[in-house]
């Protein structure tokens, strides 16, 4: 994974990150440990959230907290007129293939 912020800022700015939209887990340092990020996109007549990226830090793997994240995410992205939430995967990914 690259290392660069500028490499995130420049992609996030592509891919038109709703922030407003994306959700994260925080510890008791107030320090990210789990999030996904959401831009909206225009298909077959309805907005759908786009899941542009979804990450955990290793040590808070196995705990639940994407589905803690998208258990608070749905009524924002509903509210955002979302008709649902669709996202890439890389097909040999089993663990993430088996969470969504």
């Amino acid at each position: 994974m690259p290392t660069d912020p500028a490499y995130y800022q420049k992609r996030w700015v592509e891919q038109e990150i709703r922030f407003d939209l994306s959700f994260g887990c925080f510890d008791e340092q107030n320090q990210l440990i789990a999030f996904a990020l959401h831009a909206l996109d225009y298909r077959s007549g309805a907005w759908y959230a786009y899941n542009a990226g979804t990450g955990v830090l290793a040590k808070y793997r196995g705990q639940g907290l994407i589905k803690q994240v998208y258990d608070f995410a749905l009524p924002a992205l509903k509210k955002a007129e979302a008709k649902g939430v669709y996202l890439e995967v890389i097909t040999e990914n089993t663990k993430a293939i088996k969470l969504y």
